[in-house]
């Protein structure tokens, strides 16, 4: 993640946050003091990273726009706005 740019702390909706390459950026971003708002299919799976890492959960489909539209807007209620990278 070196060479993208990242607003710190910045507050950020991570799709497909249970596993893969969800699973390692929500943790990079939450090492390095983001807010998070997790998102997945598999709710168990789900709390179990919000757990570790802290976060705020939104159980979607990524690929349901409804689902997702949803999801940021969970997210910047409590955040304000979300962040992007630079």
């Amino acid at each position: 993640m070196d060479a993208v740019q990242w607003q710190s702390p910045g507050s950020y909706l991570v799709l497909g946050s249970t596993g893969g390459i969800g699973a390692i950026l929500s943790r990079r971003l939450a090492s390095c003091g983001a807010r998070l708002m997790l998102a997945g299919r598999d709710v168990e799976k789900l709390q179990m990273r919000v757990n570790e890492l802290h976060a705020r959960a939104s159980p979607l489909d990524a690929t349901r726009f409804a689902e997702v539209d949803s999801g940021v807007g969970q997210s910047v209620e409590p955040y304000g706005r979300l962040s992007r990278r630079t």
